[in-house]
């Protein structure tokens, strides 16, 4: 029975990480098109600015969403949910005509969007032993990297024959999905309760209220600088790296394919730097964070600017190595510098600030972008840096060694 059990767990073991493998090919295939896809239906960058800002509320609350289902039904049933109706999206997406309803349909697949942590859940659940357990989360996670970096790269070939066949291949990808998690048994760890689950508008209400509070209580007179920075640096990272292929079509007059191959190269290296800048933590350790931030803010704002006015394709690619490096550097350097106030809800509102300009940001920009095209995103990608590395040299080094030396 026991090893009836151990085959049942195996099989189940090998479908999810298929399931894995797929759904991030489907997500990769659709994603760095969409913008693209929504002018081509005739709207433009201030419609896609409005679906970026759309589908940043709905990847806020679907981790709420879909525990809500987990909660009553089991996390099983709730990737099964998922599946269905990524398939459907992705199938209507392909064959509609005007670009609210594509909107509407990628608000609604982000809102439900938990295919891979639903994946790593139920893969967890079905290892039996700690060294298991850490073989399922790397496979997971090679898996999943893998399919961001195929998905474009299909996608770019796919986009000038029709974004139909894309659509179509990325339901198809999902409805094989659903098979393959038909025939994964349940299991008790699956169906186990979570704890009570708000519901969800009395949740997001709390969180405005709490972020409210925060902001209230985090002498915003004397931190007002960090917030900014905060701010400004993830609307920089946004427009940058989601509109990079404005300034690669327009300086190299490169096709659909090769934004595609891009798009797959930054994934790569983003996975990469993840891994590099855990090498790199410990020699940064001996260096003050607020150099460390300065140096970079200079640094990110140079490179940024010559990445914008490369001129060949070969050297914006190799620039892109150092920005992405930083960026991941940066990001692990944001909670020491908000705990470096010694404000707790100073604290509280690192992820805050960067949200807020994800949904602040991309209708700014799309409305700029209408009227200046490739010049808004060297505009809201660079001058962004640039206010950071001001704020930081002339107002917040000064502020900052005060604190670390009262501490």
């Amino acid at each position: 029975m026991s090893f009836r059990n151990s085959d049942n767990a195996k099989l189940s073991i090998r479908n999810l990480q298929i399931i894995t493998l797929l759904d991030s090919v489907s997500y990769g295939l659709i994603y760095p098109f969409i913008s693209l896809y929504i002018v081509k239906l005739g709207g433009n960058q201030y419609h896609a600015g409005i679906y970026a800002v759309g589908n940043l509320i709905g990847e806020s609350l679907s981790p709420d969403v879909i525990k809500s289902f987990s909660h009553h039904n089991g996390k099983r049933y709730s990737l099964f949910l998922v599946l269905n109706t990524m398939f459907v999206t992705h199938l209507m997406l392909g064959i509609t005509n005007s670009y609210w309803f594509a909107i509407s349909l990628r608000i609604l697949f982000s809102l439900i969007n938990q295919a891979q942590n639903l994946c790593l859940d139920l893969l967890l659940n079905r290892a039996s032993t700690e060294e298991e357990r850490e073989i399922v989360s790397l496979n997971y996670s090679i898996l999943s990297g893998t399919g961001y970096i195929l998905g474009p790269i299909l996608s770019g070939y796919l986009f000038d024959v029709g974004f139909g066949y894309t659509t179509t291949l990325a339901a198809c990808l999902t409805l094989m999905n659903s098979a393959l998690l038909m025939k994964i048994k349940g299991d008790k760890k699956d169906c186990v309760p979570e704890k009570e689950v708000k519901p969800l508008l009395e949740k997001t209400a709390e969180k405005l209220s709490t972020d409210i509070r925060n902001l209230s209580k985090s002498d915003f007179n004397k931190n007002w600088d960090i917030l900014l920075m905060r701010y400004c640096f993830a609307s920089s990272i946004t427009v940058f790296f989601s509109k990079f292929s404005l300034i690669i079509k327009s300086n190299y007059e490169v096709s659909n394919v090769t934004v595609g191959y891009t798009t797959a190269y930054i994934n790569i290296l983003v996975f990469s730097a993840a891994y590099f800048t855990t090498l790199t933590k410990p020699i940064l350790k001996s260096y003050s964070e607020i150099f460390l931030s300065e140096l970079i803010f200079f640094l990110l704002t140079v490179l940024t600017l010559l990445t914008c006015f490369a001129p060949y394709y070969a050297l914006f690619m190799v620039l892109l190595v150092p920005i992405i490096l930083l960026r991941m550097i940066l990001m692990d350097l944001w909670k020491d510098l908000f705990k470096g106030r010694q404000n707790v809800y100073l604290t509280k509102l690192n992820q805050s600030a960067s949200v807020f300009a994800g949904l602040t940001t991309p209708v700014v920009f799309g409305i700029i972008c209408n009227r200046m095209a490739k010049d808004a995103v060297i505009l809201f990608s660079c001058v962004p840096l640039l206010i950071c590395w001001i704020t930081m040299k002339y107002y917040s080094y000064n502020s900052l060694c005060v604190e670390n030396k009262e501490s």
